[in-house]
C-alpha cells in the first residue's frame, strides 16, 4: 500500500492583533517548484470577518473549515481567526482527493480537528525529525477526517449536488448536532437558501436518503451508543434522541436495527459478560 506523498510548508494559528504566529517549514519546499498547493484553514471561534474565494463569501463560524485550491481567487476578510495548514503534493489521487473538497463546509470531528491544530501550532521540539513526523502525523489524521466525511455526499457526478454542496453537508452537519430538535424540512431548506422541494431533492442525490431518514439515522446511532449504559432507562434514551415518545423510538428502532432497545441492550450486556 503508497502512501500518499505531501509536504506541510507553512502551519499556525493566524490571529489578527493577538498572538499571530506562522510557522514555515521548508521554504524551498522538498517536493520542488512543481507541486501543488492547497492552503486549510480551521476556525476555531466566531468572528465578524472571512474569507471570499471565487465569487462567494464565506463568515468565519467555528466548527468550519475551508480549502482553497490552486487557480482560486482568494481574498481574506479581517478580522478572524483561525489555523492554517498549507500542504504541497504531486501525488496525483491526493489531489484530485483535495479537489473535492468543499471550498467552506463545516467539520465532522470538530473538537478532534482542533486538538490536533493545537498540537501542530504548539509544536516546538529541538528534534527536528520528531517535530516533523508529529506534525505530519497529526496532518494524516486530519486529512483523513475531512476526506472520510467529504465522501458522504456520493454523488459527485451531478452539477447541481455539486454546486450546492457546502449547503448540503452543513444541512447534514446540522442534523447530526441537533437531534433533540423537531427540525423542519421548511427550516433545513430556508437555511441553504433553497426552495424545500429542490433542498429535498438534492440532499437525497447527495445522502442517499431524505433529510427525515437521514435524521432518524443519527438518532438511532445516538441511541445504540447509550445503550451500553445499563443505567439509563429506555424513556430517557428515547427522549436524549429526539424521538416523541418511547413507543415510537422503540418502532423506529426495531426497523432499522431488527430488533427492540431492550434486546440489543440485553444481547450487548451477553457480549460484555462473555469477554470478562
Amino acid at each position: 500500500m503508497e502512501f500518499p506523498i505531501f509536504s506541510v510548508v507553512r502551519c499556525g494559528r493566524f490571529h489578527v492583533g493577538n498572538n499571530s504566529t506562522r510557522r514555515l517549514i521548508d521554504p524551498t519546499d522538498e517536493l520542488g517548484t512543481h507541486a501543488v498547493h492547497y492552503e486549510l484553514e480551521f476556525y476555531y471561534a466566531d468572528c465578524p470577518g472571512g474569507l471570499t474565494i471565487g465569487s462567494i463569501s464565506h463568515t468565519a463560524r467555528r466548527g468550519f473549515f475551508s480549502c482553497c485550491k490552486p487557480g482560486q481567487y482568494r481574498k481574506m476578510v479581517l478580522p478572524y481567526k483561525c489555523f492554517f495548514i498549507n500542504i504541497a503534493t504531486k501525488d496525483p489521487a491526493l489531489i484530485k482527493a483535495l479537489d473535492a473538497l468543499p471550498d467552506y463546509a463545516p467539520m465532522e470531528q470538530t473538537e478532534q480537528i482542533l486538538s490536533l491544530c493545537k498540537t501542530i501550532a504548539g509544536e516546538s521540539s529541538r528534534d527536528a525529525l520528531h517535530g516533523k513526523l508529529l506534525i505530519e502525523g497529526c496532518v494524516c489524521t486530519i486529512l483523513s477526517i475531512l476526506l472520510r466525511n467529504s465522501c458522504a455526499i456520493a454523488n459527485y457526478t451531478d452539477h447541481k449536488v455539486d454546486r450546492h454542496q457546502s449547503c448540503l453537508l452543513a444541512a447534514n452537519h446540522y442534523l447530526r448536532e441537533h437531534l433533540q430538535e423537531n427540525i423542519s424540512l421548511e427550516t433545513l431548506a430556508h437555511d441553504s437558501g433553497l426552495h424545500p422541494t429542490y433542498f429535498h431533492k438534492l440532499f437525497t442525490a447527495a445522502f442517499g436518503k431524505t433529510p427525515t431518514q437521514q435524521l432518524t439515522s443519527y438518532r438511532i446511532h445516538a441511541a445504540v451508543n447509550l445503550l451500553m449504559n445499563d443505567e439509563l432507562p429506555i424513556s430517557e434514551i428515547s427522549s436524549r434522541c429526539g424521538f416523541s415518545t418511547p413507543n415510537y423510538f422503540c418502532s423506529k428502532f426495531r426497523e432499522e436495527t431488527g430488533i427492540s432497545p431492550r434486546e440489543y441492550r440485553k444481547t450487548c450486556r451477553e457480549k460484555w459478560n462473555k469477554k470478562k
